[in-house]
């Protein structure tokens, strides 16, 4: 059976991708296009990193696996817990592979830390503390000796602390040397292991896109082909990569999720709330409400302090930051006189079931629900043209099952691209709402996530040329098994597209199934230690998935 190579993408958007291969400026992902397939890839519904990796990771949807988000909100407070692979239910696709036989390479997999004892070697994601963390890669003394081999390994290259800093050259070369670095490794252990399958993701285009999506328009400036310059880079890796890998490797490409403008209707979500009468502040006020002291204080850090000085500010004062980090995050929000809050970060709201100081019936947990889905629907509206822009709203339980489906946001918007959304107001004639992000690093980010991504495919048996549709970021996983030459797990949710594939190669290539079980052991899998904790915290707000 031919090697397979899987690429990820992180945030890769069709519209960027088509034009800049109808260009020639992708010439390697041109290749596999012309050679075999193209489509859209569509997200999980929230269409987050932690869940939509997670999904590909186990090919589940994120109420059976559990994780929805870096973090999750700690069951009886309005505190948060950081994820981690050994809290998902059910098992890595990788690990299946290398338990039935198959060697493995899994390279920056978010949502893979620690790394998992495989046949084959892994190198976690942003979602580990940090490259020295313990569990960082499997076997323990890979990273030595691949930065032995290739240098400095960039885990996360800190890209929103430079731009907050006015930095934006300098974010944009760290962004380039980790694309490149990043390929180096890959090519490592790509000749140092006897390999069946490599999967490696280029996560560059994510934060990229958050800074820099704003230039893309504008003629004049500086960095208007900076998201261009960062394909690019990748381009030129994944081309290397196919040349180590050798003209017979099958390839798969996909992202996680798509990419466009950012809708500022997260940042006003909880002022909004307040003026719907759902939610209520300490003092007073309708909608959130950060000491300014406070505010001050953070951009102060934020502007001046570098990530490692930030770091080690984390490791001496943990409690203090954990306690400056839930006041920034919820403001002053009257826990006892509010119904319904959000983060004014993601487009969620939560239903506070301890409002009015007791626990809420079924019965009236329905009737918030009702109630606060017809008011975005209704009454959410845009604060310069009074336009609703809410396309739908769905209960968890509408879209997402399995046995961690609690563990999701209440209630999940939906913004309507079509609309420009500078801000919200409470129906058609009420007053703007300014949007107001926890900290700064929301305010520099111009591009935010879209729910289509990109998945491509060329190699032996796989059509040429072809255009695929209505395929689902879990149908990858299962493709990937396939295409791996076993049968696929009953308990994945995706389906190979037969409509890939040449009828001669699915004639002597039967897709099967098989039953596994999908939970894996992960009992002696070490917990977050208090610093890791802290340092986790410190890249995830950075990067703007927390606050």
């Amino acid at each position: 059976m031919s090697k397979l190579i899987v690429i990820g993408i992180d945030g890769g958007t069709p519209d960027i991708m088509l034009s800049l291969m109808d260009q020639g400026m992708l010439p390697n992902f041109e290749a596999i296009r012309r050679r075999g397939a193209f489509g859209e890839l569509l997200s999980v519904p929230n269409q987050r990193s932690a869940a939509a990796w997670s999904s590909f990771i186990t090919g589940t949807n994120p109420g059976r696996h559990g994780i929805f988000e870096f973090y999750e909100r700690i069951p009886g407070s309005h505190s948060v817990r950081f994820t981690r692979a050994s809290q998902r239910n059910g098992i890595s696709f990788w690990k299946y592979l290398s338990d039935r036989g198959k060697t493995v390479i899994s390279i920056n997999v978010p949502m893979s830390y620690p790394a998992e004892e495989i046949s084959g070697c892994v190198i976690s994601g942003l979602d580990a503390p940090g490259k020295q963390s313990s569990g960082f890669t499997y076997p323990p003394d890979l990273l030595s000796d691949i930065e032995a081999a290739v240098g400095p390994y960039v885990q996360e290259p800190g890209v929103t602390s430079l731009v907050i800093a006015g930095q934006i050259g300098e974010a944009l070369d760290k962004i380039i040397y980790s694309v490149r670095q990043r390929g180096k490794a890959v090519r490592y252990l790509m000749g140092r292991y006897n390999w069946d399958t490599a999967i490696a993701v280029f996560r560059e285009t994510d934060p990229v896109q958050h800074c820099f999506w704003k230039y893309l328009d504008d003629d004049g400036a500086e960095f208007k082909d900076a998201v261009f310059k960062v394909y690019q880079e990748i381009d030129l890796e994944v081309g290397r990569i196919l040349t180590e890998a050798g003209p017979d490797a099958r390839v798969l490409v996909l992202s996680d999720h798509g990419f466009g403008p950012r809708q500022h209707g997260n940042g006003c979500l909880n002022q909004w709330l307040g003026e719907a009468g759902f939610l209520k502040m300490t003092n007073g006020r309708k909608g959130i409400s950060i000491p300014g002291i406070l505010r001050k204080a953070y951009h102060l850090l934020e502007k001046n302090l570098s990530r490692r000085m930030k770091e080690r500010l984390f490791g001496m004062f943990p409690g203090v930051i954990s306690r400056v980090h839930s006041r920034v995050f919820f403001g002053s929000i009257d826990w006892e006189g509010t119904l319904a809050y959000s983060d004014n970060i993601m487009p969620v709201v939560w239903i506070n079931s301890d409002a009015k100081g007791g626990s809420m019936s079924p019965e009236k947990y329905r009737e918030a629900v009702s109630a606060v889905k017809e008011a975005l629907l209704n009454m959410c509206c845009e604060g310069k043209t009074g336009k609703k822009v809410v396309e739908w709203v769905k209960h968890r339980d509408e879209i997402y099952s399995g046995p961690g489906v609690s563990k999701a946001p209440d209630l999940l918007i939906k913004w309507k691209e079509s609309e420009v959304i500078t801000g919200l107001r409470f129906g058609e004639h009420g007053s703007p709402i300014r949007p107001r992000y926890p900290t700064g690093e929301f305010a520099v980010i111009s591009g935010d996530h879209r729910p289509m991504g990109v998945f491509m495919a060329s190699g032996d048996g796989i059509r040429q040329n072809v255009v695929l549709t209505g395929l689902t970021i879990v149908d990858v996983t299962a493709t990937a098994v396939y295409l791996s030459d076993l049968p696929v797990p009953e308990f994945m949710e995706g389906s190979v597209p037969a409509s890939l594939f040449e009828e001669s190669f699915l004639s002597s290539h039967r897709i099967g199934l098989e039953k596994w079980d999908s939970h894996a052991d992960t009992a002696d899998l070490p917990a977050y230690s208090p610093q890791e904790e802290e340092d986790l915290k410190n890249r995830l707000r950075g990067l703007g998935y927390l606050e």
